[in-house]
């Protein structure tokens, strides 16, 4: 009995350290209006190496990885949580679909080899 007591009480604790910590990380959220302003950031840096067309191409400056990661993350840090998690779900589902028919042509690949060494040991 006392143990258990015990226990519970020490799992409160705990519980009590991760709400303080969720209370600190949420502290640290950027507001939407604060998201507009990194994006409206973004477009005036690329707008300042286009130069005006003397700087970098448009295209070049489009298609930049950090960039596109920024504007990515970005994305995603102003979503409902809910389509966060739908976001998530489906790149899983891609990624596994990717990993899956990779491993499916490495087989593939690997069954060949197998085959063409076996049809050169009988020849």
């Amino acid at each position: 009995g006392t143990q258990l007591i015990f226990n519970a009480a020490k799992e409160l604790g705990q519980l009590s350290k991760l709400k303080e910590h969720m209370a600190r990380e949420e502290a640290k959220a950027l507001s939407p209006k604060q998201c507009a302003v990194i994006e409206l950031a973004l477009d005036t840096i690329k707008q300042y190496f286009h130069a005006g067309g003397v700087g970098l191409k448009k295209t070049f400056l489009e298609k930049s990885p950090d960039l596109l990661s920024l504007h990515y993350a970005l994305s995603l840090y102003t979503q409902a949580t809910d389509k966060l998690v739908r976001t998530f779900v489906q790149s899983q589902n891609a990624q596994e679909h990717v990993l899956r028919r990779s491993m499916n042509q490495k087989s593939t690949m690997m069954m060949m080899m197998v085959m063409m060494m076996m049809m050169m040991s009988t020849s």
